[in-house]
């Protein structure tokens, strides 16, 4: 295993590090354990010592990405309107676009589209779509213009980069003045989170190298010159296709069992894409059963993150600052 020391990205601070948990990959390796750390100085939560590259490609397996629906998810237009509260049309630029689904919708309302994605499979299939207005690459190497993008969006993506620090501020110098961030992470500051500790899904180490809470988004966005227009708690079913709202609480109630042995184990996770494989009569009966009492536990659970504003994940618009 190759991995490397890094210093916080949001303070720069190498020497000011709490370790919080040893976590494993909990979907594709169980057997790798990873690092998660807490800097004191600005409470930036980042794995450290960060898997390299290499390693890095044995946690994504290509097979996760199926062909958008013919029927356009609720998430889409969640996001939609959430988007066109602030622009009206023009040119967009999804980062982390996977399959292209949501840049064909986006399409088909108007909009300028361009998306770029580091997973082949996914781009595969989006350029079927969608032509060369996908890119395989990363921002950086993309090379976009600078003042070019009316809007640039990053749903479930800023918590997987190297580098969110120079992300955000690439994004910022493509963004024409007054231009529109918009993006999602998990919450780190969210209710499930204290709840389940190392067992909550957000996580999902290593694929996560970063965990954030409002005030460490705030001011990652404030350092890469954006203006804040919104930043606020979301359940995870809004912005992410076929969610429901205590999906996070489930799976992360399986972490625990499974950790104290009254859940069964899983080597390696089915493709959360794909149908779900037959079962008998009798396992299917005791899994109603235990979704029952779950639905009773978790849904005033999730009523409460709403109203106290700490469900599962951040909702962020950021405007670049116009010159004067």
């Amino acid at each position: 295993m190759s991995r490397v020391y890094v210093p916080c990205n949001l303070c720069g601070d190498a020497g000011q590090l709490v370790s919080l948990w040893t976590v494993p990959d909990r979907h594709w390796a169980p057997d790798a354990c990873f690092n998660l750390v807490y800097c004191k100085k600005c409470s930036l939560v980042y794995l450290n010592p960060r898997p390299e590259a290499q390693e890095l490609e044995r946690h994504y397996p290509s097979f996760t990405f199926n062909r958008p629906s013919v029927d356009s998810p609720v998430a889409f237009f969640w996001r939609l309107r959430q988007i066109e509260r602030f622009r009206n049309k023009g040119k967009l630029l999804d980062v982390g676009c996977g399959n292209g689904g949501f840049l064909a919708f986006m399409q088909q309302r108007g909009w300028d589209i361009s998306g770029l994605d580091n997973a082949p499979a996914g781009v595969s299939i989006a350029k079927e779509l969608l032509g060369d207005r996908v890119l395989l690459t990363t921002l950086k190497e993309a090379s976009y213009p600078s003042n070019h993008f009316d809007v640039v969006s990053l749903f479930e993506v800023l918590e997987h980069v190297p580098d969110p620090s120079s992300e955000l501020k690439e994004i910022n110098r493509i963004l024409k003045p007054g231009g529109l961030l918009c993006l999602s992470v998990p919450n780190f500051a969210s209710w499930e989170r204290v709840l389940f500790a190392k067992w909550w899904n957000g996580l999902d180490a290593p694929r996560h190298l970063y965990q954030f809470a409002p005030h460490t988004l705030e001011k990652l966005l404030q350092a890469a010159d954006f203006e804040i227009l919104e930043l606020k708690s979301v359940n995870a079913c809004e912005i992410q296709v076929n969610r429901k709202r205590i999906d996070y609480c489930q799976e992360s109630l399986r972490f625990f069992l499974r950790d104290i042995g009254l859940y069964p184990q899983k080597t390696v996770e089915a493709n959360p894409y794909s149908e779900p494989p037959t079962e008998t009569k009798s396992r299917s009966r005791w899994k109603s059963g235990v979704n029952f009492f779950e639905r009773i536990i978790f849904y005033p659970f999730w009523l409460f993150n709403r109203i106290t504003d700490r469900d599962n994940t951040l909702w962020a618009c950021g405007q670049k600052r116009k010159a004067i």
